[in-house]
């Protein structure tokens, strides 16, 4: 390979300033402008690719079998390989982005949600939010989004018309579709028993809920919610317990204000319901907070272990009278109270 001196490594530098002009257009600004820029990507990707075989085509016809290639060409060789493959990803990362403003644009304007958005395998974060036309979410839509965590849906419609494949019509209210998602806000009903069938779930928020009375779950499963350490129910007037917690082996932390209806924790009256109903039962807790249960009489009617509870905080819960614990456990366990 004497003959050859020199080579033209122009396209590397050229593809780093596409690639960062790129990254940025991804961030939510113009589409046309990611859509050119992702044009011009491709362009000098395939440039590049081409000077790459034209090179190893000249090296293959110019070196001789037992010849050793010279430390340059292997270089070039090897770093036009990883900004290929560089190159590669974020075309298919901005393609996505392109397909998936194409498709949130659609859904601010029309009452379905485009079965199209099953291909977002990679969003993370779906707001669906004061789309108050939206009366329409087709089944596997949502639970094909493997990548979601946080689905925002306060004020997104809802649709009384009875209809199999819509998952917002008024017999469908359920979250069964939902198998990524780490944090859940804002839902008018919840039926929660496929909830144990997300094993990511480590965070359960469920605020200012109007008019749920009951979180609904088939107590008859032998599953459990595994993956839950934290949960923190607030502003929910009508809630009247969180018998459910049963099937939440791991909980460490639980929180629960300003549900002035509740009155237990765990329902002396819905245990027949639950199989199994006292094993596990706030074994990982860790800590319980609870603030303003103005009705709240009941964490649970007998003493339990709580092995690894440290702290319990109690305050405007005038008819708490007395906490489940045994004498060990309230000498070892910080107790923050004004009421019991």
């Amino acid at each position: 390979m004497e003959q050859l001196h020199t080579l033209d490594i122009h396209h590397t530098d050229h593809l780093q300033e596409l690639s960062v002009k790129l990254l940025k257009e991804k961030s939510f600004n113009s589409l046309r402008e990611l859509k050119d820029n992702l044009e011009d990507l491709k362009n000098a990707r395939n440039q590049l690719q081409a000077s790459k075989n034209d090179l190893l085509q000249r090296v293959r016809n110019e070196e001789g079998p037992q010849m050793k290639r010279k430390e340059i060409v292997r270089q070039w060789l090897e770093s036009a390989e990883n900004k290929l493959a560089e190159v590669n990803q974020l075309i298919r990362e901005a393609e996505q982005e392109i397909d998936k403003k194409l498709c949130l644009g659609c859904c601010c304007s029309n009452e379905r949600l485009p079965v199209e958005l099953k291909k977002l395998v990679n969003l993370k974060c779906f707001n669906l939010e004061k789309n108050d036309q939206l009366r329409i979410i087709p089944r596997q839509v949502i639970s094909s989004l493997s990548s979601l965590q946080v689905l925002r849906m306060f004020r997104c419609g809802f649709s009384l018309q009875e209809e199999e494949d819509n998952i917002l019509s008024a017999t469908n209210m359920d979250i069964n579709e939902l198998q990524s998602l780490k944090s859940l806000k804002g839902s008018k009903s919840l039926n929660i028993s496929h909830l144990a069938a997300m094993n990511y779930l480590l965070t359960l928020e469920i605020h200012q809920t109007e008019h749920l009375r009951v979180l609904n779950v088939n107590f008859m499963m032998d599953t459990s919610f595994t993956s839950l350490r934290d949960v923190n129910v607030g502003k929910c007037p009508n809630l009247r317990d969180l018998t459910w917690l049963i099937r939440a082996p791991n909980l460490a932390i639980l929180r629960v204000s300003s549900c002035r209806e509740m009155e237990e924790i765990i329902s002396i009256g819905r245990l027949g319901e639950v199989r199994n109903a006292e094993r596990d039962l706030f074994a990982k807790l860790e800590v319980l907070d609870l603030k303003s249960l103005h009705k709240l009489r009941s964490i649970y009617w007998k003493t339990l272990p709580f092995q690894l509870l440290k702290k319990i905080r109690v305050y405007d819960c005038p008819l708490l009278k007395k906490l489940p614990l045994s004498a060990n456990s309230a000498k070892r366990i910080a107790i923050d109270s004004e009421d019991v």
